[in-house]
């Protein structure tokens, strides 16, 4: 059952701040239909975990799809109630992950990427679902360009620079990605980068600049950066004070 509890892991959604009546309905509406969600999946589970028959097992996982099915609708259902709003997009940036897995609902996930685009661009709700449109290096620039949500324009420019540096920085990539990075710690520092229903991965100034931290200065060849404190008999100590010797540095917690 592993594959199916992290394939779920992200889905947690997080209700988003809104004003209108409407607005607070979808909200409301989408968070009840997130727990029915997670209600289905833990009674799922439940049962996966009772099975000891292998084949009975695997039946067990093969009704997954038929629950993302059931939920896809339904919040594609609280899109079209409320239109035009936050919630439709917190709604429809749902969709898009649940309807692509099963097979009769993936047009509904390609209609629902399309109202994000066409409707909600300006709409914070659009940032869980940047990650599933960012695949198109074309809508990252659109959302950077064409939005006026601080929150969707620093998490396309965040996914634009996952993009350019795949997995890790480089001497190959650096120049190119530095500025992005740049850009995100003096635009949209303060900008979390929120995942399809709702989990926070943080601050994007922080996301960014720990890997260019690491990337500048814990290098083979790097000066390593100054360490101070105090050995087992209280005195202080800096490890600038063993340049040029052989070190070992040792780092352990115990909690």
């Amino acid at each position: 059952m592993r594959a199916v509890r992290v394939s779920l892991s992200c889905f947690l959604l997080l209700g988003l701040g809104m004003t209108a009546l409407a607005k607070d309905e979808a909200t409301e509406k989408v968070d009840k239909t997130m727990e029915a969600y997670q209600q289905a999946y833990q009674k799922l589970l439940a049962e996966y975990q009772r099975e000891q028959d292998a084949e009975k097992k695997q039946a067990i996982v093969g009704r997954l799809p038929e629950i993302y099915k059931e939920f896809a609708e339904k919040f594609q259902a609280i899109s079209e109630e409320y239109p035009k709003t936050d919630g439709a997009a917190s709604a429809l940036a749902m969709v898009s992950q649940f309807a692509p897995r099963h097979p009769d609902t993936k047009s509904l996930a390609d209609a629902a990427k399309q109202s994000l685009l066409a409707e909600h661009i300006n709409s914070k709700g659009l940032v869980p679902a940047i990650g599933m449109l960012g695949r198109d290096a074309s809508v990252l620039d659109k959302l950077i360009n064409e939005s006026t949500s601080r929150e969707v324009q620093g998490v396309a420019l965040f996914y634009k620079m996952n993009a350019a540096k795949g997995r890790e920085l480089t001497e190959q990539n650096i120049a190119e990605v530095k500025p992005l990075i740049k850009r995100i710690q003096k635009d949209y520092g303060d900008v979390h980068l929120m995942l399809a229903g709702g989990m926070d991965r943080g601050a994007l100034a922080d996301l960014v600049g720990n890997e260019l931290f690491a990337f500048e200065n814990l290098r083979v060849g790097k000066q390593a950066p100054e360490i101070k404190g105090e050995d087992v008999e209280g005195v202080a100590f800096k490890l600038s004070d063993y340049r040029g010797k052989v070190v070992v540095v040792d780092f352990w917690g115990d909690w």
